[in-house]
């Protein structure tokens, strides 16, 4: 069954990428199915089971982490180096990341945003333009969250 909800999160994603792409916009509907589709892979997870009858503490842990995610994210947001939209897109994936994995998750994150920032530097500066509509990181997020849960499954 995770498998499927993976498929799923994945197809949602790919709508994601478009809009983000398009408009620079992720919207709160996607966020919001995004995180119901995480909390169904989280409850299905090993780590839900042990959170309620083996070691609370490691599930504890993986909710603390993705409250980080949003404190840091709002944090982040405030200081104008990410979008809002991001912000709540990585806490939504979050809760299906197993703790373990969130800093290669977000180490692979950044590694694909940037390489998708010099892409677009450098097919700007190949049209003698500037780019300044900044990094759609929807891509990034997505891409890295959606190898974050399939490591985590």
């Amino acid at each position: 069954m995770l498998l499927y909800v993976w498929l799923l999160l994945a197809t949602l994603s790919v709508f994601i990428w478009i809009s983000d792409a398009n408009r620079r916009h992720i919207s709160n509907f996607n966020c919001v199915c995004v995180f119901v589709l995480c909390v169904v892979i989280f409850i299905h997870s090993d780590r839900y089971i042990s959170m309620l009858y083996v070691a609370p503490y490691s599930a504890a842990c993986s909710v603390l982490y993705t409250i980080s995610t949003l404190v840091g994210g709002f944090i982040m947001n405030r200081l104008g180096i990410i979008g809002g939209g991001d912000a709540k897109l990585f806490f939504a994936f979050s809760i299906a990341i197993a703790p373990n994995y969130l800093p290669i998750t977000i180490m692979l994150i950044a590694v694909i945003g940037g390489l998708q920032a010099m892409l677009l530097v450098f097919f700007s500066w190949s049209q003698n333009q500037l780019y300044t509509r900044g990094v759609p990181y929807g891509f990034a997020i997505c891409v890295g969250c959606l190898f974050g849960i399939a490591a985590s499954i």
